[in-house]
């Protein structure tokens, strides 16, 4: 590596992601990139994170990214504590989608009354059109949760509780979900 140092405090959008090292890979200026390994032995009260982002001639992404993301007010008011980030591999080319791989797991924060979900959400990323598509599923597949993401940092959620939910329609109605014929859905867009 041509430089190595350590980043203070990572952000990605408002959350913070902590200490990290990180390095800039001397054989990727040739071709036109910009590419950053960054890394983090685990410690107590800090989970371990290995990636690979990379930015250049129109493209960015990132590789390998294993990680723990803290997802509190990440995408507004959804009830997700923190993403878990294994093997992911995701590529643009302008705003576009072209590769996605890996997979996220997302532990759910019960906000929401009726939303008790203690194994989480998860699911496969991939390219849907020219966005990133991140589809959580509840191990029941009754709650879902599909995210997608665009190149610019414009991104929309789609939260669908299915089943019998009569018991909180009310609380959940206040809680600005919409009642539908598949349940009750809470959709929002935004920019990072």
């Amino acid at each position: 590596l041509v430089w190595s140092g350590y980043i203070d405090d990572l952000t990605v959008g408002q959350t913070s992601v902590g200490g990290v090292a990180a390095g800039l890979d001397p054989l990727a200026l040739f071709i036109g990139q910009l590419r950053f390994d960054l890394n983090r032995e685990g410690a107590l009260g800090r989970p371990p994170l290995t990636a690979e982002i990379y930015s250049g001639l129109g493209r960015f992404g990132v590789r390998n990214a294993n990680l723990s993301l803290p997802a509190a007010g990440l995408f507004g008011a959804l009830p997700i504590g923190e993403f878990v980030l294994q093997d992911i591999d995701i590529a643009f080319v302008g705003d576009r989608c072209i590769h996605a791989e890996g997979t996220v797991r997302a532990t759910v924060t019960a906000l929401l009354p009726g939303l008790d979900l203690p194994g989480g959400m998860v699911g496969t990323v991939r390219c849907d059109g020219d966005r990133l598509l991140v589809p959580l599923a509840s191990q029941s597949g009754l709650e879902t949760l599909d995210l997608r993401i665009a190149g610019d940092g414009r991104y929309s959620t789609r939260l669908q509780l299915g089943g019998d939910r009569s018991a909180v329609a009310p609380l959940l109605a206040a809680a600005g979900l919409v009642q539908t014929g598949d349940g009750f859905v809470l959709e929002s867009e935004d920019r990072f």
